[in-house]
């Protein structure tokens, strides 16, 4: 081989490295003229990309940030702050009006509440004696969540702002909770306490 001149088998790597930097060269330029802004945060990437297609076929390019981080680990969708649609700064006015139009388009298929079909809208309490008590439930497998299911009663039976809330439906759930709970800790301070 003579020096100065490449191998017949470089040669389409070092084209496939030449093309690969300058498109990434060419993105990096165009988003540094024009800064993404976030317009809309999703809990899931699905409804991100239903999002980002629907910006696009207005002719409004979007990127889905964090997209893939929680597509691999959704239990850090909360830490990341959950998936951002970004567009760039030029687009945001058209992309949030575009986003509201759907919005509200969705809205409007939307069954509406007739008397006959009644659906029940728990409160915030009520959602809470349900957590609590589904996590006693299934604290029964998983040790900690004992902890949790009691911290839930304690905290909603010591508010009484919260405790005024609670259907009398669910006061049944609270009880066998309680007792869930109680008994489950008891026996395991029992099993493991040497001085019994």
């Amino acid at each position: 081989m003579v020096a100065g001149t490449t191998s017949f088998e470089w040669e389409p790597l070092y084209y496939l490295l030449l093309i690969t930097y300058y498109l990434q060269y060419d993105c990096s330029f165009r988003v540094m003229n024009n800064q993404l802004i976030t317009v809309a945060t999703f809990s899931t990437p699905i409804e991100g990309e239903l999002a980002k297609h629907q910006l696009s076929a207005h002719g409004i390019q979007a990127y889905l940030k964090d997209e893939a981080t929680a597509n691999m680990a959704w239990h850090l969708t909360v830490a990341i702050g959950w998936v951002k649609l970004q567009v760039a700064e030029s687009d945001v006015e058209r992309a949030m009006t575009i986003l509201a139009q759907e919005n509200q388009s969705t809205e409007e298929c939307l069954p509406e509440d007739d008397e006959e079909e009644i659906v029940e809208r728990l409160s915030s309490a009520d959602q809470m004696v349900e957590q609590a008590f589904r996590t006693a439930i299934i604290g029964l497998l998983f040790f900690p969540l004992q902890l949790y299911s009691l911290w839930l009663l304690i905290r909603l039976l010591v508010s009484s702002k919260l405790r005024r809330r609670i259907s009398t439906k669910k006061y049944w759930k609270i009880f066998v909770a309680i007792a869930i709970d109680i008994i489950f800790l008891g026996s395991l301070w029992l099993i493991f306490n040497p001085f019994v």
